[in-house]
């Protein structure tokens, strides 16, 4: 894993846990982009809108998704997501995928 600090785009797969909007929240507060999907539209999601946060909720490979680039981009997702389209196109395009674990660690 590079150092945080030289990504600048960050993408949260299950953005709208309490643990995945804090570490989201950290890194927009920095100054890097980020964008998220969740499978619900909550009301900690739409307070991360309102800051700025970029997040779908369906599970499509959307413009903003296919414009990110694998050298710029971590991707942190949460074990409870088993199966997603969006996670396995960042695998299969070898993006940096990483447990939220894994991050705070």
């Amino acid at each position: 894993m590079k150092v945080l600090e030289t990504y600048q785009n960050f993408y949260f797969v299950g953005i709208g846990g309490i643990g995945m909007s804090a570490l989201a929240r950290y890194f927009h507060a920095s100054g890097k982009k980020v964008l998220g999907y969740d499978k619900t539209n909550t009301k900690l999601t739409t307070a991360l809108m309102s800051e700025g946060i970029d997040i779908v909720f369906e599970d499509v490979i959307d413009e903003k998704i296919s414009s990110l680039q694998k050298e710029d981009t971590l991707v942190i997702y949460t074990p409870a997501i088993k199966v997603l389209g969006i996670l396995d196109y960042f695998n299969e395009n070898q993006f940096e995928v990483l447990k939220r674990a894994k991050v705070l660690g």
